[in-house]
């Protein structure tokens, strides 16, 4: 949402905007990476290994965000918004990994016991 703000222009809302953006991701990325390590636990083999670059490439673009939310915080507005666009892309790419594990692998908890036969 902020990258999409920081697109259609700059005036104090939309930056109040983004920050606040900025901000519940942050408050979320936490939240998903323990469910994303719970998950990762129980795969093997090469899942496991796309697994671990899809957790890294998260944590990378978290910090990325929490560097442009920094800089925007202290009024380095620019460059905040460029740190936050590549964090948006380095999150776009761990977000493919992640769909690649839970739909071509099957690694999703749920859709093992989908295929499985044990989902209630």
């Amino acid at each position: 949402m902020a990258t999409v703000l920081d697109l259609c222009g700059a005036n104090r809302h939309q930056d109040l905007a983004a920050d606040a953006a900025i901000g519940v991701g942050l408050a979320g990325a936490v939240g998903a990476a323990v469910t994303g390590m719970t998950d990762w636990q129980h795969t093997a083999a090469e899942d496991r290994r796309v697994g671990l670059l899809h957790g890294l490439l998260n944590l990378s673009a978290t910090g990325l965000c929490a560097v442009s939310l920094a800089l925007r915080l202290r009024g380095v507005r620019t460059p905040g918004r460029t740190i936050g666009g590549l964090g948006f892309t380095v999150a776009l790419g761990a977000a493919y990994l992640g769909g690649h594990l839970v739909t071509a692998s099957g690694s999703a908890s749920t859709t093992r016991r989908v295929r499985t036969g044990t989902i209630s």
